[in-house]
């Protein structure tokens, strides 16, 4: 009896993880209907599964929808994840979304995945929002394409096997032979662009962060409706995304490190 107790807890932690695992794709968003179908379990048991994992901060429910996403613990956990990397950019972000009127939002790469960890918003119900903690597609995204653009070369490699070129709208890149160029590109010039390629309607620009030795850490963006940024104008803002990563590099100095000692 004790035996079947225990396996039928472990069983309930994998089916929990399986679960959490759900919402690393698109759209981040999950219904209890939805989550049954895809894992093949019933509607009694995710619903049970999805409150108790509520209850420990690991997802939250939203409440336009009343769908789940993934919650603040994660979040917590990811950052934990990273090690003594810590990047000031809160306050440099809502300065930032206050001079332009459009998201601001900050990423990095957490494991193999390009994950957001900060952002900026306007209040402002018709903008594209962006959750902390939400999986960014690295070969969609500016964000990602920034992380991916600017890691070293074997640890490229890997991410880029890590992945499948999935096609998220007409506009993604689903060619790794093309997107090699698009990356060789973003090294060119020093920016990303997501050309409606992650979301329709919705385009953004990313530059890179980096540390005090010069080594990139993070990617900066800016996104907004593409009736608003598009290709004509995007150019506009670089300089914006330029100056506040700067800013952010220039915080980071400012950081005691963990031993004591700054640099």
């Amino acid at each position: 009896m004790e035996n079947g107790s225990k396996e039928s807890r472990v069983r309930s932690v994998t089916r929990a993880l399986t679960i959490l695992k759900c919402f690393n794709s698109h759209p981040h968003m999950l219904g209890i209907t939805e989550i049954s179908e895809r894992l093949q379990l019933s509607k009694g048991t995710v619903h049970l599964l999805i409150k108790t994992l509520e209850e420990q901060g690991f997802v939250e429910q939203v409440a336009e929808n009343k769908k789940y996403r993934l919650g603040s613990v994660v979040y917590e956990l990811g950052m934990t994840a990273v090690g003594d990397l810590r990047i000031p950019s809160r306050a440099r972000l809502q300065q930032m979304n206050y001079e332009i009127a459009m998201p601001c939002y900050l990423a990095i790469n957490i494991g193999n995945r390009a994950v957001l960890i900060e952002k900026a918003e306007p209040v402002n119900a018709f903008m594209v929002v962006m959750q902390i903690g939400a999986i960014l597609p690295y070969h969609a995204s500016s964000m990602g394409k920034i992380l991916l653009a600017f890691s070293d070369s074997s640890i490229q490699e890997n991410l880029m096997d890590s992945f499948e070129l999935q096609a998220l709208t007409p506009n993604t890149i689903t060619s790794r032979e093309l997107l090699k160029k698009e990356l060789e590109e973003v090294l060119k010039q020093e920016y990303a662009l997501d050309r409606e390629e992650t979301l329709p309607g919705v385009f953004c620009a990313a530059v890179p962060v980096r540390d005090g030795s010069g080594r990139v850490v993070a990617a900066l963006s800016v996104v907004a409706p593409s009736t608003t940024l598009n290709v004509e104008n995007y150019w506009k803002y670089l300089p914006v995304l330029k100056k506040y990563s700067t800013h952010i590099t220039r915080d980071m100095s400012y950081i005691p490190r963990l031993d004591g000692i700054n640099t």
